[in-house]
C-alpha cells in the first residue's frame, strides 16, 4: 500500500458492515489513524451484496482510509449473487465498473490526492493541536516531530495544492 499511487479496498456486505477479514485489516492498520502513511494517495471502495448494499459498509472503509491519510475518491456498490455468472456481471455492472476505473485514473492523472478535502485538513489541524500540547514521550509524538508536522506553517502531512482559504478554514 505504501508503494501504490491508489488503493482499492473491497468487501462483501456482512450484516450491514464489512466482512471479518476487512475488519481485521482496518483494526490492524489503526496506528495509521495517528501516524498516517498514505497522504498523497487515492483510495476507492468496492462493496458487493447479494441484496441491496447499503452505504454503511462503504462508509466504514472510507472513514478508515481517510484517517490513514488517503484522499477518498468514491465507492461503487454492486448487487451480486451466487448464481450470477460472469456474462451477467459484465452486462449488469460493466458500465459502472468502467466509470469507477475512469474516476480513479482521472484522479491520479489530475493530482487530486495532492488537494486533500477540507475535512482532511481539519482532521490534521485537530491532531496537530493535540500533539503540540502533548508532553509525555510517545512513538506517535516522536513520529509527528520527525515528520515536521508540528512545525509552524505545516498544514497537512504532505505539501499540497489547497488554496489559502481552505487552509485557513481548516
Amino acid at each position: 500500500m505504501r508503494e501504490a499511487d491508489a488503493v482499492i479496498l473491497a468487501s462483501p456486505v456482512y450484516v450491514e458492515d464489512v466482512c471479518g477479514s476487512m475488519k481485521n485489516l482496518i483494526d490492524r492498520m489503526a496506528y495509521n489513524c495517528y501516524r498516517p502513511q498514505f497522504a498523497g494517495k487515492l483510495a476507492f471502495v468496492l462493496v458487493t451484496s447479494g441484496t441491496g448494499a447499503t452505504p454503511h459498509t462503504a462508509k466504514t472503509m472510507a472513514a478508515a482510509l481517510q484517517l490513514w491519510g488517503f484522499v477518498y475518491s468514491g465507492a461503487l456498490r454492486l448487487r451480486m449473487g451466487a448464481w450470477m455468472n460472469e456474462a451477467d456481471l459484465a452486462q449488469r455492472h460493466g458500465k459502472a465498473v468502467k466509470k469507477a476505473a475512469k474516476k480513479v485514473y482521472t484522479g491520479l492523472k489530475s493530482g487530486r490526492a495532492q488537494r486533500p478535502p477540507i475535512r482532511s485538513l481539519l482532521v490534521f489541524a485537530v491532531q496537530q493541536i493535540s500533539w503540540r500540547k502533548e508532553r509525555a514521550k510517545s512513538v506517535t509524538l516522536e513520529h509527528w516531530r520527525g515528520k515536521g508536522w508540528l512545525d509552524a506553517g505545516c498544514t497537512y502531512y504532505i505539501p499540497h495544492r489547497k488554496n489559502a482559504l481552505a487552509k485557513g478554514a481548516a
